[in-house]
């Protein structure tokens, strides 16, 4: 997986997962504002060929994909994400044992504080 390396002189890139199309959208904008490469996934199978074709310094996934999770895809693609942080979006707190059980790095409820989800991709990219 990651076949490309991430120069240290390109900005940090971050994947956003997220089948609501309006959310990924608004996640972008915002972390491309502040400097950040982002691609955008609205499926599973769209997110792996990301993971597999680019190193991301943060996956941001949301727990629902369509009517399925992003654990299925996070318990393949985990063991190989070595220098990437995951943060899991819910709605639902219930699943924050869950994600934590499977090495997710962080959780954070939905709605997600912008201003909060900024400062902890400049926090995540500059520990990458």
């Amino acid at each position: 997986m990651q076949s490309q390396t991430n120069n240290a002189s390109q900005p940090p890139r971050i994947l956003v997962m997220e089948d609501d199309l309006a959310l990924v959208e608004l996640y972008s904008e915002v972390l491309k504002m502040e400097g950040f490469v982002v691609d955008g996934a609205t499926t599973l199978d769209q997110a792996r060929q990301l993971l597999d074709a680019h190193h991301y310094a943060v996956f941001i996934c949301d727990m629902n994909i369509g009517n399925r999770r992003s654990t299925d895809l996070l318990r393949e693609v985990l063991p190989h994400l070595k220098e990437t942080h995951v943060v899991m979006l819910s709605g639902t707190g219930q699943y924050q044992t869950m994600v934590d059980e499977i090495g997710v790095d962080f959780f954070l409820a939905k709605p997600v504080d912008i201003d909060a989800l900024i400062a902890l991709m400049k926090r995540l990219s500059a520990n990458g």
